[in-house]
């Protein structure tokens, strides 16, 4: 479920879901589980995951019992990038462009098959979602545009129905960014 910073496994029944294991790939470390590592083995409606390499790259995993009992498995990673040109996702490209320290969205290219929406707001943000079905993927870009503030940060986010076929005990899908 992590892709190249690992594996998370989560099993989903008629309790809840809950973490039955996590192996971070070298350099990964788990910062973070929700609920607490003692308290893993009781089932939950969500469990979440923080995972972190270096000080600024990190991902989190979250899978969700919605209000209608179905199921949503998400992952975002989340990095540092001075002025990002393109994110990348299965769902579609997107280019940025930067003016004078603006933000804007210069291109949006849905992959074949996919939908887009998306918005730059105040040249201080910009996120485009990619949709097909129950999956979206994200594109976001975070900016702070005071000198000395925080870093421009990339979102890249992935989440989709986990569909279980009216059975329990199914583990959740695959869902990485």
């Amino acid at each position: 479920m992590l892709g190249d910073v690992g594996t998370a496994e989560v099993d989903i029944n008629a309790q809840g879901a809950r973490v039955t294991s996590i192996d971070a790939a070298a350099g990964w470390t788990v910062v973070d589980q929700r609920p607490r590592r003692w308290a893993r083995r009781r089932p939950a409606t969500r469990v979440s995951l923080y995972l972190r390499r270096d000080a600024l790259h990190e991902w989190e995993v979250e899978v969700n019992q919605l209000a209608d009992d179905s199921w949503e498995a998400a992952v975002v990673e989340q990095w540092p990038d001075l002025r990002p040109g393109s994110v990348v996702t299965p769902g579609g490209t997107v280019r940025f462009r930067w003016d004078n320290d603006v933000l804007s969205l210069a291109e949006v290219v849905p992959a074949a098959g996919w939908d887009s929406r998306g918005d730059a707001e105040g040249g201080e943000s910009a996120f485009v979602v990619f949709s097909r079905g129950t999956e979206n993927w994200e594109a976001v870009v975070l900016s702070d545009p005071v000198p000395g503030g925080h870093p421009t940060v990339v979102q890249r986010g992935h989440n989709r129905r986990v569909d279980l076929g009216g059975r329990f005990g199914v583990p959740a899908a695959r869902c990485s960014p």
